[in-house]
């Protein structure tokens, strides 16, 4: 206890998140209910996600098996974008179908919490490919998972008249931000933009915009 009471605000945060990964999760629904309210209360800026249980193929045995994903720490940012643009994210993004992408984003707000905005913005980023993919696939509309490009996929849902074909460019600032911001493709030894928080934070809410506009498009 004297331990975790010195323990920095990040290191403080890392345990809690730890503690869900150890027998029976920590209690599972009402310890995550309960620190919520004491962040709440305390007007701590940080949020655990759900515990979801991720469906899995099994070759052992009959029936359904699952994949235990433990509760996250994310930061809330000012309460009414939190909870009219993240949350929504989060919420459709619980589907199973969209499990690579939830944990893309997830790793976003991990590194935006420990100062890496490159990677959360290459995160970011990524989450917002593999909902495209996922939605051409449930859709069965033609495209090359392993080759196409996010403007490539932006194509193709227009072509199938997902969103008007204005909006094409609009989708694709999330695309254009990853490569010039992340660090997906190696952005050499003196990059000529510099990740800040504040791009990483507009990047963050900008594809979870994104993310909940399509997949509400797409009805799947």
């Amino acid at each position: 206890m004297e331990h975790f009471f010195c323990s920095t605000e990040d290191q403080a945060l890392d345990f809690i998140q730890f503690a869900f990964e150890t027998y029976q999760n920590c209690g599972g629904r009402p310890t995550i209910d309960a620190i919520n309210r004491i962040f709440e209360e305390e007007g701590i800026g940080y949020e655990l996600t759900a515990i979801r249980e991720i469906p899995v193929a099994s070759k052992r045995r009959a029936g359904k098996e699952f994949r235990v994903e433990t509760p996250r720490i994310i930061r809330k940012d000012e309460q009414l974008l939190h909870q009219e643009t993240i949350r929504p994210c989060l919420d459709a993004l619980g589907d199973p179908q969209f499990d690579t992408a939830n944990r893309e984003l997830m790793n976003a707000f991990e590194e935006i919490r420990r100062g890496a905005y490159a990677d959360a913005i290459t995160s970011a980023g990524s989450a917002f490919e593999s909902v495209l993919k996922t939605i051409c696939a449930r859709k069965s509309w033609q495209h090359d998972p392993d080759k196409d490009t996010c403007s490539r996929l932006l194509d193709v849902c227009r072509e199938n008249a997902l969103f008007p074909p204005f909006y094409k460019p609009i989708l694709e600032g999330t695309a254009t931000i990853r490569n010039k911001i992340g660090d997906a493709h190696g952005r050499g030894p003196s990059p000529h933009y510099t990740a800040t928080r504040e791009l990483a934070d507009h990047m963050l809410q900008m594809t979870a915009a994104n993310i909940v506009l399509l997949i509400g498009l797409a009805q799947v």
